[in-house]
């Protein structure tokens, strides 16, 4: 019996360890940010690259339909509409071709000519024009909520102190 009171105390003792020290509060409230499903998936999204915004702004212009903002990842936004409207425009001038001459006025294919062209600048135009706004709220929502704005600088200035004199100029980045 005392052979069991010895084990069972001599283990309590070897098993007992002090407990660690609890990690140190954090300092200060944290404030609580509550994105909108917009702004989530802005964030998600990010900003949309310069060779991105060249090649889609070059490919709305050669071939529209809204390849230009499918590359730039905006076609489920913005760029579906443009397939949509000079599709249904083609089709209409198409149509125009066949039914339309026959009469003194081609209305059916002037006006869908109309529309296509009218879209087509608005494709064009949009392509070129979206990116920095998109750009801009993506910078001033990180920047809302305390994250460093992503900026970039395409013309730098630089000095250059060598022994024979300083240089100095711009960089520019593409």
């Amino acid at each position: 019996m005392r052979a069991l009171i010895v084990v069972a105390v001599v283990g309590s003792t070897v098993h007992a360890q002090p407990s660690p020290d609890p990690p140190p509060p954090l300092p200060g409230p944290y404030p609580v940010i509550q994105l909108s499903r917009e702004e989530a998936a802005l964030l998600a999204r990010g900003e949309i690259s310069d060779g991105a915004h060249l090649g889609g702004s070059l490919a709305s212009v050669v071939v529209g339909f809204g390849l230009g903002q499918a590359i730039q990842g905006r076609w489920g936004d913005d760029g579906w509409r443009f397939t949509v409207g000079e599709g249904v425009a083609l089709v209409g001038m198409v149509a125009g071709t066949r039914v339309g001459f026959n009469d003194d006025i081609p209305t059916l294919f002037v006006g869908s000519l109309l529309v296509f062209l009218g879209i087509r600048l608005w494709d064009i135009h949009d392509a070129f024009v979206e990116p920095p706004g998109h750009n801009t709220r993506v910078r001033m929502l990180r920047a809302k909520f305390g994250n460093a704005p992503y900026v970039t600088h395409r013309v730098l200035p630089y000095m250059d102190n060598r022994e024979r004199g300083t240089t100095a100029g711009l960089v520019i980045r593409f």
